[in-house]
C-alpha cells in the first residue's frame, strides 16, 4: 500500500497515519532535535502547533505568506553555529483566510539557506499558480465554488491525476516531507507523510502518535486504494468542475466578488449566517457559515462558507 502511495506521488517512500492531526503531530513532534530550527508559517494548523510543542527543537514563526520575513529569519539562524538543521513548515492553502504559500519562491528559498522545506497539502482548495493552463484553470473553479460549500482537499482535485499541488508545480524532488489526507475529496480516513526512505524509517523509530497507537484496519486500507484509483482517472470530473464556474463566478456578495478570496468574509457575527442564506438562494446551493475562532486585528470575526 505505501508503495502505491510513494509511486502515485512520485516520491521515494511514504507512511500511513491515522489522520491528519496523527501525521502532522508525529512528523513535527520528533523531526527536530535540540541543535535545530523549526520556523512555521503563523498560521499553520493546530495540529503542526501541537506537533512542535512536543519537540526538542526550537519554533519561531515568522509573518503569514511574508517571504521577506522568512528570509531575514533564516539568514539569522544560519550565522549561528549552533544551529545543525533548519525546517520550513508552510501550508498550501490557509483554510481559515483562503490564501495559498507562494510555494516555488519558498522552495528557492530553502534551497538558498540549506532548509528542508516541509509541506501541508491536507487542506488545499485551489492555488499552484505556475502549475499548467488546465490545473490554472481548475483551480481558478475551485476558488469560486468553494464559496457554494466545496471543501476539497488538495489530494484528488489539484495537480496530475489529482495527486496535489506541490505536483502540480513540479517542486516533488524539492520538498523535504509532504502530508495528504485522505478525507473529504477521497471519502475515507487517514493521511500519508511522503520523502525519502530515510524518513519513513526515522519516524516509524521516532513518531510517537504512528508507535503507540493501533493501525488502520484493512477496511480503511481498501477504502483508500479504491479512492486513489477513482481518483487517478476523474479528469473528466475535474474538468466538468472547472466548466461550472462560470455561474458562481459571477456572483456579488455582500463582502465582494467570490473570486475575491475562498469562502472568507468579514463577519460581525449573524450577518456571515444571514450572508450564506442569500448566497444559497442566489445560486442553489446550501453553504454553511463556520465562524473562525482566532479573532482577526480589526477585531471581527473571519466565516467561512
Amino acid at each position: 500500500m505505501t508503495s502505491e502511495l510513494a509511486a502515485f506521488h512520485d516520491t521515494e517512500a511514504a507512511l500511513l497515519f491515522n489522520s491528519g492531526y496523527d501525521a502532522n503531530y508525529g512528523l513535527l513532534s520528533c523531526i527536530a532535535s535540540k541543535e535545530d530550527v523549526v520556523l512555521y508559517d503563523a498560521l499553520v494548523h493546530a495540529s503542526v502547533h501541537d506537533g512542535m510543542r512536543a519537540s526538542l527543537g526550537r519554533a519561531s514563526p515568522f509573518a503569514h505568506n511574508d517571504v521577506a520575513d522568512l528570509r531575514r529569519q533564516l539568514a539569522a539562524v544560519r550565522k549561528s553555529a549552533k544551529v545543525r538543521d533548519l525546517f520550513v513548515v508552510v501550508e498550501t492553502i490557509y483554510s481559515m483566510d483562503g490564501d495559498e504559500a507562494p510555494l516555488a519562491v519558498l522552495a528557492d528559498l530553502c534551497e538558498e539557506y540549506r532548509a528542508h522545506l516541509i509541506v501541508d497539502e491536507v487542506r488545499t482548495r485551489h492555488g499552484c499558480d505556475e502549475g499548467g493552463a488546465n490545473d490554472r484553470q481548475f483551480l481558478t473553479a475551485l476558488s469560486s465554488r468553494a464559496v457554494a460549500g466545496l471543501q476539497a482537499h488538495a489530494t484528488g482535485v489539484v495537480g496530475p491525476r489529482g495527486a496535489g499541488c506541490v505536483q502540480a508545480l513540479g517542486l516533488q524532488r524539492r520538498v523535504f516531507a509532504r502530508v495528504h489526507t485522505f478525507g473529504k475529496a477521497l471519502g475515507a480516513h487517514g493521511a500519508v507523510v511522503v520523502g525519502s526512505a530515510v524518513l519513513r524509517t526515522y519516524l516509524i523509530n521516532y513518531a510517537r502518535s504512528l508507535i503507540f497507537t493501533t493501525s488502520l484496519p484493512p477496511h480503511s486500507l481498501i477504502a483508500i486504494r479504491a479512492a486513489y484509483a477513482v481518483m487517478a482517472a476523474a479528469d473528466e470530473v475535474r474538468a466538468l468542475m472547472c466548466a461550472s464556474d462560470n455561474r458562481e463566478k459571477k456572483l456579488t456578495l455582500p463582502w465582494g466578488n467570490v473570486s475575491d478570496r475562498i469562502g472568507v468574509c468579514p463577519s460581525a457575527g449573524p450577518s456571515c449566517e444571514r450572508s450564506s442564506s442569500n448566497f444559497n438562494r442566489a445560486c442553489g446551493t446550501y453553504p454553511a457559515a463556520l465562524c473562525c475562532p482566532r479573532p482577526v486585528p480589526s477585531r471581527a470575526l473571519f466565516c467561512r462558507v
